[in-house]
């Protein structure tokens, strides 16, 4: 068993690994959008459509997520106990709205559409929790914290305003994604006294 969470160690640790996945998760994402015009469809409206893709894209989302999250609490000191339920609760309504897929009305219509949401804040909740951890270490953190909740709010707005949008509903996920980049993978939060990842802002070992 020791050995086992070793070597899982070993992956989940990897920059390049958890780079490569994060991605996937976000160029995936993306390109699911544009199977149809995401100014009228959203990823679930696609998913009545390509409900193999939309696995898919259920899939890549929880492994980027997954380890990127894990690898930023890990690499920063953050124990980070209750981000992490967050972001469980996170994949079970993710895996919701794969299981109840979208439909206009209902029960069925209403479940699906709360995990949609569900999954958005649970998974916003895990990165905000850590950001505000940081905010006395680096003023970067303030920044990115508020760009985050306005970026929630922001999507509140707008799909108050024009109903369901895919561009709208991916402006959360894609923000949350880069946000893991530049802490993962960049010195852009790193203190001044702290020496430079191969001497580059973007460094990987």
């Amino acid at each position: 068993m020791t050995e086992q969470r070793s070597t899982y160690l070993k992956i989940a640790d990897n920059r390049r690994f958890c780079l490569v996945w994060l991605l996937i998760g976000a160029g995936y994402i993306t390109w699911f959008s544009f199977l149809k015009n995401p100014l009228y469809h959203t990823a679930s409206v696609i998913a009545v459509d390509h409900r193999i893709l939309f696995y898919f894209w259920v899939l890549f989302t929880i492994v980027a997520m997954f380890l990127n999250v894990k690898y930023m609490y890990r690499h920063n000191d953050y124990e980070g106990k209750i981000g992490k339920r967050l972001l469980y609760a996170s994949f079970f309504c993710v895996v919701m709205t794969a299981v109840v897929p979208h439909t206009i009305g209902g029960v069925r219509g209403y479940v699906h559409w709360i995990a949609a949401l569900s999954f958005g804040a649970l998974c916003a909740a895990a990165v905000i929790l850590f950001l505000i951890s940081k905010l006395s270490s680096n003023r970067r953190y303030i920044y990115t914290l508020v760009f985050l909740v306005g970026m929630l709010v922001l999507m509140l707005v707008l799909l108050k305003l024009f109903s369901e949008n895919g561009v709208i509903e991916s402006l959360p996920m894609l923000t949350v994604y880069g946000i893991l980049f530049l802490v993962n993978f960049t010195n852009v939060y790193q203190k001044e006294t702290e020496p430079l990842i191969n001497g580059d802002v973007i460094g990987l070992k």
